[in-house]
């Protein structure tokens, strides 16, 4: 792991595993409406004909382009540990997998997904959910791995201790999770409850802006970012965006001549 020990970061998987066995419902009711973000997304992205969705949840992302493109609409490739989640109503291949799984036991992440190269492969809501900076990074370069040349990759990545109510609840929440748990958080981690159920607990990261630049430069010598933005939210910042565009073999032979 290098930054997180693989027991703890094992431990904190197990608790997300459980939150969304028993909470599925309950979450999947509240993430039902887009994300702001999304729509400057798109403006980036046009038409695309392939769509990989790591960590899929519900589909709101599927949703979100059928309302937006109904007559374009891309074949989807959907990704997600908890098949309780996923809309069976739409017309997806769906594949059940458990993705922070994999990575902290070295799996090789883009092997596993079953997806051809994309146009378009994005994660939302989900990295804060992946414990530790080398696992992050992994599972960006398993989206990168997985576009086309020319391809675009999206991420959302959840800075909620930006906000003070949300970061007065994460606080109070793991100071008491923590009395009961044998667990070690690394800066940033916090034990988050679920509709005031202070005993119902999932673990999520909150994102700094240097975060967010080491993600992006992770997979600098393949990609070149497009965009980075803050979006969402009552205080529209709620989440760090990265849209990043995977080099074609003749963007990284100039690169390299003109470097």
């Amino acid at each position: 792991m290098g930054d997180m020990d693989i027991y703890h970061a094992r431990a904190l998987n197990e608790i997300n595993r459980k939150f969304y066995a028993q909470n599925a419902s309950s979450f999947s009711a509240t993430r039902t409406k887009a994300w702001p973000g999304w729509e400057r997304l798109m403006a980036h992205v046009g038409f695309p004909q392939d769509v990989l969705d790591l960590a899929c949840g519900n589909m709101r992302f599927q949703r979100f382009l059928n309302d937006t493109m109904p007559e374009n609409l891309p074949r989807f490739y959907c990704v997600d540990s908890c098949s309780d989640l996923v809309d069976e109503s739409f017309d997806a291949q769906f594949q059940e997998l458990d993705i922070v799984n994999a990575v902290l036991q070295n799996d090789n992440l883009s092997d596993l997904i079953e997806a051809p190269p994309c146009d378009l492969a994005v994660s939302f809501g989900f990295l804060h959910h992946v414990p530790g900076i080398d696992a992050r990074k992994r599972v960006i370069q398993a989206l990168v791995d997985n576009v086309m040349p020319g391809g675009l990759i999206g991420v959302s990545l959840w800075q909620f201790m930006t906000s003070k109510r949300l970061a007065s609840k994460a606080r109070k929440t793991t100071e008491r999770a923590l009395v009961n748990l044998d667990i070690e958080l690394d800066e940033g981690d916090y034990l988050l409850g679920w509709q005031d159920q202070t005993d119902t607990l999932r673990y999520c990261h909150s994102f700094t802006s240097d975060e967010a630049e080491e993600l992006a430069q992770s997979v600098g010598e393949s990609c070149d970012l497009v965009e980075r933005f803050e979006a969402d939210g009552t205080n529209n910042a709620l989440n760090i965006y990265l849209i990043m565009r995977k080099r074609s073999q003749h963007d990284t032979e100039y690169n390299q001549i003109t470097m």
